[in-house]
């Protein structure tokens, strides 16, 4: 039990951290356009989209990366839409055998 809580420590303290850069990727970058043009304002949201690795997802939801776009998007939208919010509390409501680490690897590899 006790190392089924460190793993579980383990994968919160990784997620927080996840977000906490994600966080302070879009602060700089909000910061960094209060000097420039429009246009070049624009080239400036496009890389941090492409660096998440969620440009054709991003694109689903919108056609142009503005700031408020990927604020949005980065920061508060879920990984999972539609159905997979469904599954995600379904899932949340059953009792898992499987450990954090094991579900997190499970996941990796049906992305991939």
């Amino acid at each position: 039990m006790l190392s089924r809580v460190a793993d579980s420590l383990f994968w919160l303290a990784r997620y927080i951290e996840r977000a906490e850069e994600t966080a302070r990727i879009l602060d700089v970058n909000d910061h960094m356009m209060l000097e420039q043009s429009y246009q070049s304002a624009r080239l400036r949201w496009d890389p941090l989209v492409v660096m998440a690795g969620e440009e054709q997802r991003f694109r689903q939801f919108y056609s142009t990366a503005t700031s408020e776009t990927v604020f949005e998007f980065l920061a508060f939208r879920s990984a999972l839409d539609g159905d997979g919010r469904e599954q995600l509390q379904e899932a949340a409501s059953k009792p898992s055998e499987l450990s954090p680490s094991e579900r997190f690897q499970q996941r990796e590899q049906q992305q991939q």
